[in-house]
């Protein structure tokens, strides 16, 4: 994780009003843009000025939790972008069906929110669930989630004519 900078008092009522107009990742570009800072620094920036100013707490639990997905066919030089390690596919023949679990287990409905935005489906319309991979805002999702390994495991799997697909479940 990254420290977030000290910005001047005009920057911090920019990003308020950025986030107020476009969301998180508008927040974070604006800033990154204006300030030349990178994609970590801004982001951690710009939730310190929104928690300060009592916008951003934590992401709530919600009785919702999403994941995606992704079938494919079995190749050897993708393991290392597999859910397990590399002895667990000793007997995987090449070509075999095989299903990936990119995301798994979103439960705080704002992260929901972000995330499907980054991958182009409304998570209440299911007919949006299969994702096209070139609508997939990749910056966006390696702000929204935070993690450079996700980013490289979906063009690894994309790259290897992997579908996508968003998943919704609701808790009991």
């Amino acid at each position: 994780m990254f420290a977030p900078i000290p910005i001047s008092a005009q920057d911090q009522e920019e990003v308020l009003q950025q986030y107020e107009r476009g969301g998180m990742i508008a927040a974070v570009l604006d800033l990154r843009r204006r300030l030349g800072l990178g994609l970590a620094h801004a982001d951690a920036t710009v939730r310190a000025t929104l928690k300060a100013a009592g916008h951003l707490s934590s992401y709530p639990r919600s009785d919702v939790q999403a994941g995606i997905i992704a079938t494919g066919s079995f190749q050897r030089s993708l393991v290392p972008f597999l859910d397990y390690g590399e002895r667990f596919f000793e007997k995987t023949r090449e070509g075999a069906r095989i299903i990936v679990a990119l995301m798994f287990e979103i439960d705080r409905l704002a992260q929901i929110l972000e995330v499907a935005g980054c991958l182009g489906v409304d998570p209440w319309d299911f007919n949006t669930h299969v994702i096209d991979p070139e609508r997939v805002n990749t910056e966006d999702l390696r702000i929204v989630w935070d993690d450079d390994r996700l980013v490289e495991r979906f063009n690894a799997l994309r790259a290897a004519g992997f579908r996508f697909h968003f998943r919704m479940e609701f808790m009991r």
